[in-house]
């Protein structure tokens, strides 16, 4: 029952993220057409900036709504309140800062209007990620797929709409807005029937004590976001608003991926936190198998990239946006390191290495920021991406090092599926580079089929209904 739960909610929460990404790609094609490239990086920063923002009012209070409703659900409601009556004050604060520094960081009049109708969604915001965030929790991922996926549909058709009217990026911010508010809505009037007692009496000292737990995630998400947004903004300060719409543009395509990593460990972050105390010598098993896998499907992103990146660019952003194409497929090799450290990075929350985690991201901010200073002058928007790169090598040397895992060590541990998917990506990238000089569209058909035969067999041999979870690493677990 414990396993079959899992493998459902994480069907539910890839189904999800497929169809939200596929609404998210359609909408970068008409924002960053019908923009062009000047407002559509003008329209990235306002984002960027505000989210810098809504990131403080979380105060790592996502995390523990995850982690202790799901390990103590008789006290979820009692939780939830106490974290929504400081989520609320503090959304409120970091609004009004946010607007206040509208007027200080741009003076163009669109940039403000942005930033302070973003401001508006941060409160807003803050109690739908919360709601989120209980869902989650009681394992209820299929009910907050469904309500996602409207509200993603629903924003997608007006933002779209309106675009093709001649309105500007002002207005697609606002009709996000509303479609936070729409989103809180319906989550709250699901939830009020399906586990969330009404209000409760606020204990002030539990409060507080909830904002000590939480203060650690805080830090380390506000760092997180500050390292994989940063470029954004160095980009906007050194080469302006145009070279921010290029760059976005390969960012967003690869940032589209990431559901992929996001959706398994969703649906496996609340059983890790459990089976660290339940039943920890199978964890590993349970993360070798969804390491197999993830790099068995990050290999392929990467290789395809390389292969198609050029041609994709053209025909889905425009020739206004040639210079995406080197970031892009410098971009696309971080992808495979990314999903690995993604389940790195959950197994350390799991087992509550937090300061370590700090440390780590400390140390990327710092590396990605010094990179991009110095490549952006030299190589431009390429430069930020190879920073990306080089800080995702960065951090899994961190966890390979933490966890004590030598080089000999891995090497002899590597599992023979992605033994498979390595020697079938060497094939295909050989046939790209050496055939391509005789004919290059045939180069690169003959590589992709050879990718997605490596994706079937290794997929395959994994097998198809237990991609990431052993049934013997969840039996004792599921009956505990």
């Amino acid at each position: 029952m414990f396993k079959s739960k899992i493998v459902r909610n994480a069907s539910f929460v890839s189904s999800g993220a497929i169809v939200s990404k596929i609404l998210a790609l359609v909408t970068l094609y008409f924002t960053s057409r019908l923009l062009g490239p000047g407002n559509f990086g003008a329209y990235n920063f306002a984002v960027v900036y505000a989210g810098y923002f809504a990131i403080l009012a979380d105060f790592g209070t996502t995390q523990v709504m995850i982690i202790k409703g799901a390990q103590q659900p008789e006290n979820r409601s009692i939780l939830f309140w106490q974290i929504a009556y400081f989520r609320s004050i503090i959304g409120l604060v970091i609004a009004g800062l946010l607007i206040c520094s509208a007027f200080i960081v741009t003076s163009d009049v669109n940039t403000k209007r942005a930033i302070i109708i973003s401001s508006l969604a941060i409160p807003i915001g803050n109690i739908s990620g919360l709601l989120g965030a209980f869902f989650i929790s009681d394992q209820m991922h299929n009910f907050k797929v469904i309500i996602e996926t409207f509200i993603s549909l629903a924003v997608t058709a007006f933002s779209i709409l309106f675009l093709y009217l001649g309105y500007g990026y002002v207005t697609l911010i606002l009709i996000g807005l509303l479609g936070v508010l729409c989103m809180v809505a319906i989550q709250y009037k699901y939830l009020r029937g399906h586990g969330l007692d009404k209000s409760i009496k606020i204990d002030l000292n539990d409060v507080f004590i909830i904002i000590k737990v939480a203060a650690p995630f805080g830090v380390i998400i506000f760092l997180n976001n500050l390292f994989n947004r940063v470029d954004i903004v160095l980009i906007q300060n050194m080469l302006g608003a145009n070279a921010v719409g290029v760059y976005s543009a390969a960012y967003k395509l690869m940032n589209n991926v990431a559901f992929i990593p996001g959706a398994v460990t969703s649906a496996l972050f609340p059983v890790m936190s459990i089976m660290t105390i339940t039943n920890p010598q199978h964890l590993g098993n349970l993360l070798k198998r969804t390491i197999t896998v993830l790099l068995s499907i990050g290999l392929p992103i990467a290789l395809l990239t390389t292969i198609w990146g050029a041609d994709f660019v053209m025909l889905y952003f425009g020739d206004g946006y040639k210079g995406s194409v080197l970031p892009l497929i410098i971009l696309g090799w971080a992808v495979p390191i990314m999903f690995i450290n993604s389940v790195f990075i959950h197994l350390f929350y799991a087992y509550n290495w937090l300061k370590k985690i700090i440390l780590l991201v400390l140390l990327l901010v710092a590396v990605n920021i010094g990179i991009n200073i110095f490549l952006l002058k030299m190589i431009g928007i390429a430069g930020a991406a190879v920073a990306t790169v080089a800080c995702e090598c960065l951090a899994i040397s961190y966890y390979f090092i933490n966890m004590k895992i030598s080089p000999k060590r891995m090497l002899a541990k590597i599992p023979a599926n992605i033994t498979v998917m390595l020697a079938v990506s060497a094939t295909a990238l050989a046939t790209f580079i050496f055939v391509g000089r005789q004919s290059a569209i045939f180069a690169k058909s003959i590589s992709t089929i050879i990718i997605i035969c490596g994706i079937y067999v290794v997929l395959k041999k994994e097998g198809l209904a237990e991609i990431v979870f052993k049934k013997k690493a969840l039996t004792n677990a599921g009956q505990k």
